[in-house]
């Protein structure tokens, strides 16, 4: 269906319904989730258009307990048009508490200096990286120089799209400060349902 959002331009509304959706899930759950931070993408239209950044901010100012425990990330390859546009919309995140990070890291063939030019809180490398990246040495020194140089940021380092044991003991080797993907878990249905995995996770 996102060729039709994009054919309409509607990603912007589209955006803004799925983050008021996730404000409202948080509502709804236990004080238990109260340490775990959702990461919610954003369309690069979305992050264009200054008509959105003002109604992501009343948003935010509407749901302020909420906007603390979100992350907004939008794609590297956006970089090449919306840099400038992503970090107007940073300044108008940080008094919400909002983080902000960069998703499918590697497939933009961006320079690593971008992450000192954006108030960003981690970067997320992307899952073409880490699968397969046991018997891949290039990938594996791709992520092992982004996570020095995003430590070095006091920046956090995470990696999607794992599926084989080989593959998350290969990566984390790296130094990675997170992991995600089917190895661990099937999408899940709501954030409940997420957040009871993540305390069972914890007690194994």
């Amino acid at each position: 269906f996102w060729p039709m959002i994009e054919q309409h331009r509607l990603a912007a509304r589209f955006d803004l319904v799925v983050v008021e959706k996730v404000f409202k899930a948080i509502d709804g759950l236990s004080g238990a989730a109260s340490d775990i931070r959702f990461c919610i993408n954003l369309s690069p239209a979305s992050v264009l258009d200054e008509d959105f950044h003002q109604a992501l901010a009343a948003l935010l100012a509407q749901y302020p307990e909420q906007a603390r425990r979100v992350a907004l990330e939008v794609p590297e390859f956006a970089l090449y048009s919306a840099e400038h546009a992503i970090a107007r919309l940073a300044l108008k995140l940080q008094p919400y508490g909002v983080h902000i990070g960069i998703d499918q890291v590697g497939t933009g063939t961006m320079a690593f200096a971008y992450l000192q030019r954006l108030p960003l809180a981690y970067v997320r490398i992307d899952g073409s990286f880490n699968r397969g990246v046991h018997q891949a040495q290039d990938h594996k020194f791709y992520i092992q120089s982004m996570v020095q140089i995003a430590h070095n940021l006091d920046l956090l380092v995470l990696a999607e799209g794992l599926e084989e044991a080989p593959d998350v003991d290969a990566v984390r080797q790296t130094g990675v400060d997170g992991l995600g993907g089917y190895y661990f878990t099937r999408p899940l249905a709501d954030l409940n349902e997420a957040v009871n995995w993540k305390a069972d996770s914890a007690t194994r």
